[in-house]
């Protein structure tokens, strides 16, 4: 079984989150660190934003956020990091766990809510659109929005 790093580079959908990584310097922190997940964008999702409270569902207002593209994210490695962290949990959770949860916290502690919606798991407002993609140190699971905290 490929590690998320390995994964994610056999994939042609994602690409864009590739660079990102390679950008950030995380590529061996996504190779060797273990239980973790990421909620990874698949490259049609870059141009779309979404904006998401660090206050949890009570004040989860979503937004999309007109600016940012790749190239905005690759610009700096400040920004690559910020992006990549806002995916990434340092927990391996299934979709059928994040099911049982309304809140999970990012790896740099913001909070991301869990929406249930017709059998779909969304995350914020991004839909998982593929599910459960195990590997040896965590799960991806592909998303449809590129998640930005609101501030």
């Amino acid at each position: 079984m490929k590690n998320i790093y390995e994964t994610i580079e056999e994939r042609e959908y994602l690409k864009n989150i590739s660079q990102i990584i390679e950008k950030a310097e995380k590529k061996e922190f996504l190779e060797k660190e273990q239980g973790i997940t990421l909620f990874c964008p698949n490259d049609s999702a870059f141009g779309t934003y979404t904006s998401f409270s660090r206050y949890g569902l009570d004040e989860a207002l979503y937004e999309i956020n007109p600016i940012g593209k790749i190239e905005d994210i690759l610009e700096t490695k400040e920004t690559a990091l910020e992006t990549l962290n806002n995916h990434l949990i340092p927990k391996k959770i299934s979709t059928e766990e994040l099911k049982k949860l309304e809140i999970i916290a990012t790896i740099n502690k913001r909070d991301l809510p869990i929406v249930l919606s017709f059998e779909e798991v969304m995350v914020g407002n991004a839909s998982i659109i593929i599910p459960d993609i195990e590997c040896s140190n965590g799960y991806i699971h592909v998303i449809n929005i590129v998640l930005m905290p609101s501030y």
